[in-house]
């Protein structure tokens, strides 16, 4: 393994492609050869001599880390500014590697925000951390994703969000949201009564409308729906969980684990337990259940 590369295993490593616990070589080889797969990049050849120089070096890994959309944060100013970034690059997938550790939100991005809104295709590798709205801040839920937005969340956690509106954690507003090996925890959807707080209070960690979720090997627990659904509420979108739990969340109308007031919900191979509600304790369900 070249000796200058060993610097770059800080950031929950970034460009460790092959998960083996260190960047070197191989990883090169597997980033550039899906690049010119992709791109029909020509100069990305079996060497991977990417500068011409002669060897492989750390010139060559930072080449290969610009090409494929790969960003490093360790703290929230990056974070956001990362994400903003990835939102004026718009079209093409862009990767944000967080540095372990946490991330605490102090005050709103944006409308009911903590993060700036979700518009085109991103995945947060969160390397264990985990990112939270501070207790002494005003209420804002962490993410929003529009109808052309995608954000996979992996290895990261989200707790403390807390909105007056629909998704204590997240409100995926006709995107595509993919949570794997993740956890949502303590997250609240408040409900602030009278007619216009009618529909509101919903989906303490989720409110998925009209979207697609994908959740994978992942646990939602101890979230909080005021009005309905402590973890997962589905207005007329798809909802898959797999490989999950989904455990100690309320709701104080229906569906303490799940309400699925429309659209399709898939659970396979995943525990609900300990759900509490006025009704539907696990799953209320108005539209297509599969379990």
């Amino acid at each position: 393994m070249n000796p200058y590369v060993t610097f770059l295993q800080g950031c929950g490593l970034p460009e460790d492609v092959n998960n083996d616990g260190v960047v070197d070589v191989a990883d090169i080889q597997l980033v550039a050869s899906r690049w010119r797969t992709s791109q029909g990049e020509p100069n990305y050849v079996p060497a991977y001599d990417l500068d011409g120089d002669g060897d492989i070096d750390i010139v060559d890994i930072m080449r290969v880390s610009s090409h494929w959309g790969q960003t490093c944060v360790n703290d929230v100013a990056g974070l956001i500014a990362a994400i903003n970034t990835a939102k004026a690059n718009g079209v093409g997938l862009d990767t944000i590697n967080l540095a372990t550790g946490t991330y605490t939100l102090t005050a709103v991005d944006n409308g009911y925000n903590g993060l700036p809104v979700v518009t085109s295709s991103i995945t947060i590798n969160g390397n264990s951390a985990t990112i939270m709205r501070d207790s002494a801040a005003s209420p804002f839920r962490i993410f929003e994703i529009t109808t052309t937005g995608s954000l996979t969340l992996n290895s990261l956690t989200l707790s403390g969000g807390r909105t007056a509106e629909n998704g204590g954690a997240i409100y995926n507003d006709g995107g595509i949201l993919t949570i794997i090996s993740s956890t949502l925890s303590g997250n609240t959807a408040t409900y602030h009564g009278g007619w216009v707080g009618y529909y509101d209070g919903v989906g303490g960690a989720i409110y998925n409308n009209g979207g697609t979720v994908n959740i994978t090997s992942s646990t939602l627990s101890g979230n909080t729906g005021e009005r309905w659904s402590g973890g997962i509420r589905n207005n007329g979108g798809q909802v898959t969980v797999m490989n999950s739990t989904i455990s100690n969340n309320n709701a104080g109308g229906v569906g303490g684990g799940i309400d699925n007031s429309s659209g399709t919900v898939t659970v396979t191979n995943s525990t609900l337990s300990g759900n509490t509600a006025n009704l539907g304790g696990g799953i209320a369900n108005n539209g297509t259940l599969n379990v």
